[in-house]
């Protein structure tokens, strides 16, 4: 409540400060006659004064309590450090008969206003805009206005209100107060106010870190109490925010925001937050006849509400680890709201890091509980589930007699069948053990066995029992046997016992009610004498150790002699032998066709081209494996061909093929000495021919081949090596013709056009054109004429082409400029119809004579640019060299000699249509 406090401080300075100067208003008109004094003064009047500093309070005269009916708004109030109070017991009520968008607007600093009513306007009461800071309202009303009651635009340190002196906002068509654009080092405080019936109560947009709304009524709105939006650092507290349709509290976009001790009641959602908002807190409010205490609604960071929870003589749950967790009580309340409770804070408790909290509850009229958790940001969860007291029913627990170490054990559970029904049930003990139900009867270990019940999450121990057991005899035996040999086989109780399974524990069961006997079995066994043999043989032989053959599948093997070792034991050898690899040559030759060799008296030829052969081995060597293999070649026939120029030749087994022998066949020896035959079959293509015979104009030149021809060498003959399409040489013979150039070609630099003008580009040619050849980024009238028309939209460029008689090219460029709008001096139509109908038959000018003396000369030029109609007559019938003219756009242009001796040519286009 620190601002609360420094605000206050202010107003009781201000308060009681001595004013040295007090307009008293004693008359409700809203004249103003310059003068302000005992006889007539208005508050329109007073308001003047004291913004020219000549008074530093204004009141009304007590009689004084009536309308004051505005025509227009009141003068801004720029005067600071003052106050402005009403009179009488209801005060004056200022309003307007007329339409006036807003009552007064205070642009002033450290100023306290009491005891004003503003009523009907249609935008609002009062205005205080950015410029105002330090404005204290007390006691003031803020009726029936059109947008807001008040309306705060970016004013900062506004005090609305206090306990035991409240400001009314009641039945404004949006909002009792709107706060708008408020900005970071901007605060608001609204504290004891009364807000009924309006759309919205309070709506905050924007407000900064230190705001606070605290103490307020805001009942019956039509839609929602109080609405913060982009809103940071704003306290809520100790509200009463009732009846309203949608939420009593909505949060939007809004972060820091601490809404805490507010009374929330008749409303279907009590807070609702939406869209993004970190650190909102929202604890110990009380929500009453409510469908939904807290909705967040698209959230980005959350906090988890407690859940898991259970309620019999005391609270426990789940949340996520170090929450601090809220507990309210809900009560089912006769709500105008369906479904509506009541949640009324009871306690707070903190949950451990593994996220599990307790609070013992000792109120035992609370039937149902709900809980939030709070994150260590402050942001809030919803509500967890409701959960009701929970009772538990009473249990007798059975257990058997004392049982054998090894036997089943049952122990059961008595309760009332009813209840049975509703809950689950389960045995545990402290190493592990559960199972479900009211009966187990299974091998059990001694100790302690809990019987919880419960259902969903909750679950309660109601008692224990104790199962005790009798423990078994042992017997051990294996040292009477001695030392075993290592393939011995021993039976005991029913079990065969050799070195490989030595020891065993076996239970004997007891007979007649005895417990069972534990008989521990372990036997010795001698290790067994081993032998190793491991023999190298050749792949093909085998090795015999007594009555056992050993070859290639069966290397190692395991043998057993009976009784040979010297404890009289049996005795194990293990036999691993091992298979040497023949030696393996290769023999490999290449052969022609027809030939053959013997080799151990078996012959190879092209029909038995392969083989292998064993040679005995050597002083115990392995015998050696020869794989013979020839490679047989026939006659080898190979073809020389293509296309040729005619100067080349080649050279095939010393004979020379040419253009004059390009056939034949050579015979030859092959890398493997066996025949090979060649076919030459050659094709040869001549040199290539080509005239150049062409004209050069002035001082044109070609560059051929390296060489320059120009007027002093007008002929040659070039030849090109291996440039025909064989890469035979190419021959070209040159004749070259040069001529004059006729004359020049010439445009002028830069053309100009006014906007909507027609431009003639007129180039000037010193020679008749063989060829004529228009571009440009504009819209020309022709592309080949000799004068093309440019109408005057935009800037852009022409360039012209021309070649004369002698093929000769020139090339001329403008610049084409649009200019400022041309003046309209006369009226000219855009369309005629000479048709003889008497409607429209002629295209004629009709000149503004206010500016022009009289009409010129008129041109008609075709879209080629051809003159079709010249006459010192403003009019013109369609005809064209007497006959009439095909339907079409046609250009003109046309004389004004204007009244102050100037002329100037308008032009355009027409369309004639028949």
């Amino acid at each position: 409540m620190k601002i609360q406090f420094l605000s206050w401080i202010f107003i009781g300075g201000l308060l009681t400060q001595g004013f040295t100067q007090t307009i008293t208003v004693n008359v409700l008109d809203d004249e103003t006659d310059g003068v302000c004094d005992a006889q007539h003064c208005s508050f329109r009047e007073a308001i003047t004064l004291l913004n020219k500093g000549e008074a530093n309070a204004i009141n009304f005269d007590p009689s004084l309590a009536d309308t004051l009916w505005l025509e227009k708004a009141l003068p801004d109030l720029t005067a600071g450090n003052c106050l402005i109070q009403g009179g009488g017991d209801r005060g004056v009520v200022i309003s307007t008969k007329a339409t006036v968008g807003h009552g007064w607007n205070i642009s002033a600093t450290r100023v306290t206003l009491k005891g004003l009513i503003f009523i009907g306007f249609e935008e609002f009461g009062m205005k205080l805009d950015s410029s105002a800071e330090f404005v204290f309202l007390l006691g003031n009303q803020f009726n029936y206005n059109g947008e807001a009651g008040l309306y705060v635009e970016g004013a900062n340190n506004i005090s609305i209100g206090q306990v035991g002196q409240p400001n009314w906002m009641i039945g404004n068509e949006k909002f009792g107060i709107s706060l708008q654009d408020q900005h970071f080092s901007s605060s608001v405080t609204i504290e004891g106010n009364i807000i009924e019936d309006n759309a919205i109560g309070i709506l905050g947009k924007g407000l900064s870190m230190g705001s606070y709304l605290g103490n307020n009524t805001i009942q019956n709105d039509s839609l929602i109490g109080i609405s913060l939006i982009q809103s940071v650092g704003t306290r809520i507290f100790y509200n009463t925010v009732k009846g309203h349709p949608q939420q009593g509290i909505l949060v939007e976009q809004s972060n820091n925001i601490t809404i805490q001790q507010n009374f929330l009641e008749d409303n279907p959602i009590g807070i609702m937050q939406k869209n993004k908002g970190i650190g909102n807190r929202y604890t110990q409010n009380q929500f009453t006849c409510t469908v939904d205490p807290i909705i967040l609604e698209n959230i980005d960071q959350i906090p988890l509400a407690p859940y898991q929870i259970c309620y019999d003589d005391r609270i426990t749950g789940f949340a996520n680890s170090f929450s601090r967790i809220e507990i309210y009580s809900i009560e089912k309340d006769s709500c105008s709201e369906k479904n509506g409770l009541t949640y009324i804070f009871l306690s707070e408790v903190q949950a451990s890091e593994g996220g599990v909290w307790q609070y013992p509850l000792a109120d035992s009229m609370v039937k149902a509980v709900a809980a939030i958790a709070i994150d260590a940001l402050g942001n809030t969860s919803v509500f967890s589930e409701p959960i009701s007291f929970r009772t538990y029913p009473k249990v007798i627990l059975e257990v058997d007699s004392i049982t054998c170490a090894g036997d089943s054990t049952t122990i059961s559970a008595v309760i009332d069948g009813y209840l049975a029904d509703q809950f689950d049930f389960f045995w545990s003990d402290s190493q592990g053990f559960e199972q479900r139900g009211l009966m187990v009867k299974e091998l059990l270990s001694p100790g302690w066995y809990s019987f919880s019940v419960g259902n969903d999450f909750c679950y309660r121990v109601l008692d224990s029992v104790f199962v005790q057991q009798k423990g078994l005899d042992t017997i051990r035996i294996g040292e009477s046997y001695g030392s075993l040999c290592f393939n011995t086989t021993i039976e005991i109780e029913g079990v065969l016992f050799t070195a490989n399974h030595s020891r065993q524990t076996i239970i004997k069961r007891g007979m007649e009610g005895a417990c069972d006997t534990v008989v521990e079995i372990d036997l010795d066994f001698q290790e067994a004498p081993i032998a190793f043999i491991s023999p190298s043989i050749c792949r093909s032989d085998t090795f015999k150790l007594g009555t056992e053959l050993f070859y290639v599948g069966r290397e190692r093997d395991t043998i057993i002699r009976s009784s040979v070792a010297q404890n009289g034991c049996d005795s194990l050898i293990i036999v691993e032998v091992h298979f040497i690899d023949h030696p393996v040559k290769k023999l490999q030759k290449d052969l022609c066709v027809g030939e053959f060799e013997i080799i151990n008296g078996v012959v190879y030829d092209v029909n038995h081209p392969s083989g292998q052969h064993w040679i005995p081995g050597e002083n115990l060597n392995c015998d050696t494996l020869v794989e013979v293999s020839f490679n047989f070649h026939g006659p080898q026939y190979n073809t020389i061909a293509g296309t040729y120029c005619e100067g080349s030749q080649f050279i095939v087994n010393g004979v020379i093929y040419d253009v004059n022998h390009p056939k034949g066949v050579e015979y030859m020896t092959n890398q493997y000495g066996c025949d090979s035959v060649i076919y030459i079959d050659l094709n040869f293509d001549f040199n290539t021919i080509y005239y150049l015979d062409t004209i050069l104009c002035d001082k044109e030149s070609l560059l051929i081949n390296g060489n320059l021809y120009d007027s002093n060498r007008s002929s040659g003959v070039e030849q090109f090596v291996a440039g025909g399409e064989v890469n035979c040489d190419s021959i070209i013979y040159i004749e070259i013709t040069h001529a004059e150039r006729q004359g020049e070609v010439t445009l002028p630099p830069l053309l100009t056009v006014a906007q909507g003008g027609l431009l003639a580009v007129v180039p000037d040619i010193a020679f008749q054109p063989a060829t004529i050849s228009w571009s440009s980024n504009l819209d020309l009238s022709c592309m080949d004429c000799l004068t093309p028309f440019v109408l005057g939209d935009q800037s852009g460029w022409v360039r012209l082409n021309v070649t004369d008689a002698n093929g000769c090219s020139y090339e001329a460029n403008a610049q084409v400029e649009l200019k400022g709008t041309e003046r309209n001096l006369a009226f000219i139509p855009n369309a005629f119809s000479p048709n003889g109908d008497g409607i429209n038959d002629v295209f004629e000018i009709f000149p503004d004579y206010n500016q022009v003396e009289e009409v010129g000369q008129l041109k008609i030029v075709d879209r080629w640019g051809k003159v079709v109609f010249h006459s010192d007559q403003p009019q013109w019938d369609g005809t064209v060299a007497g006959q009439g003219g095909v339907t079409g756009v046609y250009l003109y242009v046309v004389e004004l000699k204007l009244k102050d001796g100037t002329v100037q040519n308008q032009n355009g286009s027409v369309f004639l249509y028949r």
